[in-house]
């Protein structure tokens, strides 16, 4: 198994329990407090990551493309706060796996500005992604 594949499994992880850490803090605390001390530990946590970037003296400049990357955050974040109040009106076994059908998105966006392409099999994964997402949504 390579490393990317070992990466991408570790990430499917965190991103499984931090969803349902999600629902869970939602349903004991309301989706406003849950997403308080959400918002507290993404700060420590930045800041934890400025540190060490700093301390390997990653350059900071400003490029053109520094645009994208706050674009990210933003869109990233706005996604994080629209889980917070999903999550407490939907159930978690239906909402989940919805959301996690954003890389077909990626995909799609991909093919069409990158120029990446897409086999037939993974082309007949997404559409199946989305025929999921409308029998999760029935």
């Amino acid at each position: 198994m390579t490393s990317s594949l070992l990466l991408a499994f570790g990430i499917i992880i965190f991103l499984g329990l931090s969803a349902f850490f999600v629902k869970v803090a939602v349903g004991q605390i309301g989706s406003e407090r849950a997403l308080f001390w959400a918002v507290v530990a993404y700060i420590v946590t930045d800041i934890m990551i400025l540190a060490g970037l700093y301390k390997m003296g990653t350059p900071l400049m400003f490029e053109s493309a520094n645009w994208l990357a706050v674009a990210s955050a933003l869109f990233g974040a706005a996604g994080s706060i629209g889980t917070f109040y999903l999550f407490s009106r939907m159930k978690l076994s239906i909402g989940a796996p919805m959301i996690a059908l954003f890389p077909a998105l990626t995909v799609v966006l991909a093919f069409l500005i990158l120029k990446e392409k897409i086999k037939l099999v993974n082309g007949v994964g997404i559409l199946l992604a989305l025929a999921a997402a409308v029998l999760l949504a029935l």
